[in-house]
């Protein structure tokens, strides 16, 4: 049998990131891959990787179908929620393969191998925790284990139906339900999952993903901290931060880099060394060979993103306020309440 198929859906206009994903894909040639969407891909596939068109009402009948559950009007990123029944879902697709997985198509991806060996994947039943890249073990109990109810998850029923996305791929969800169940789960996180949104790649530390995902059981497998120094890079096929630890020069790899959604112009393969930024990727073989014989400085990394202290507090209070805004809401109108 084969190891394992990913699955990704995708509604709407193709992205500009879609392409260096696909083209990431291909160099991870023992996983394959599976894209549904209701356009065709205008990029040549890698043999790893194929495609079939359902629209977003093909999708919602595919539900009822198969899980007896009808829904209307589902919204792009709601289709989130459904990905814990994705083994039963494509169950006949998936046939010859020992697992399945979910992928969201905004990463791009290194060495996956290196982090999803064989032994892990004799081991686990569910490895990964995260919504953007998870794998399951094609079982009909596995397949099956969203219709359970146990004590740390919700009900997959009144998930489906909310017309909202609640993050059933991550919170309080499908996780749960494979702990609850004795079944074993690899928690480790060894992704680079990160924000753009200021001069320079940071990864999500620990502490402020506790503040907008407080139900997150799952934080403390995540280690991964920022520097002063740092840069991200894409090196032959693989994935690494690049940081001066106090004053030492230090590498740490990726499995993949998330939330990255910018595109690339030329053709990426596992030869390529591109430097990772918040707007492009670029080339520079200066910077590479600085890299390689380990005497890159901090100044040259700081033209690649130099670490602004006020505006990554103020997108990092954004963060807080955006995600607890229906809680402070709520919290400030009690108050007013109890007051008059």
């Amino acid at each position: 049998m084969k190891k394992c198929c990913f699955i990704s859906i995708y509604f709407g206009d193709i992205p500009v990131f879609f392409k260096p994903f696909l083209q990431s894909c291909g160099w991870n040639k023992s996983f394959n891959w599976l894209i549904i969407h209701d356009k065709r891909i205008p990029y040549e596939l890698p043999s790893n990787v194929d495609e079939f068109t359902m629209d977003i009402i093909e999708f919602e009948q595919l539900i009822a179908d198969k899980i007896g559950v009808t829904v209307h009007d589902i919204k792009p990123y709601k289709v989130c929620d459904f990905r814990p029944a994705f083994g039963l879902l494509f169950k006949e697709y998936l046939a010859d393969f020992k697992f399945w997985g979910i992928c969201d198509t905004d990463l791009l991806l290194g060495d996956l191998e290196t982090f999803i060996t064989d032994d892990i994947l004799n081991k686990y039943d569910k490895v990964f925790t995260m919504g953007h890249l998870s794998i399951v073990k094609n079982s009909e109990f596995c397949n099956n284990l969203f219709y359970l109810s146990t004590p740390n998850s919700r009900d997959y029923k009144s998930i489906f139906m909310a017309p909202e996305n609640c993050i059933f791929d991550e919170v309080l969800g499908f996780t749960e339900k494979f702990i609850d169940k004795g079944l074993h789960v690899y928690k480790k996180k060894v992704c680079a999952d990160v924000w753009c949104d200021c001069k320079r790649i940071r990864v999500c530390e620990r502490w402020l993903i506790r503040l907008i995902q407080p139900n997150n059981k799952f934080l403390l497998y995540s280690t991964d901290k920022n520097y002063t120094h740092q840069i991200f890079i894409l090196n032959k096929g693989k994935i690494f931060k690049v940081y001066f630890d106090k004053r030492k020069l230090k590498f740490q790899e990726y499995s993949y880099i998330h939330k990255i959604e910018h595109g690339y112009e030329g053709e990426l393969n596992a030869t390529v060394q591109l430097i990772i930024s918040t707007q492009k990727y670029i080339e520079n073989d200066t910077i590479f060979e600085h890299i390689e014989e380990k005497t890159i400085t901090k100044k040259e990394m700081e033209a690649f993103g130099k670490r602004q202290i006020f505006s990554e507090l103020k997108h990092d209070v954004y963060l807080y306020l955006f995600w607890n805004y229906q809680y402070i809401k709520k919290t400030i109108l009690q108050r007013v309440i109890t007051r008059d």
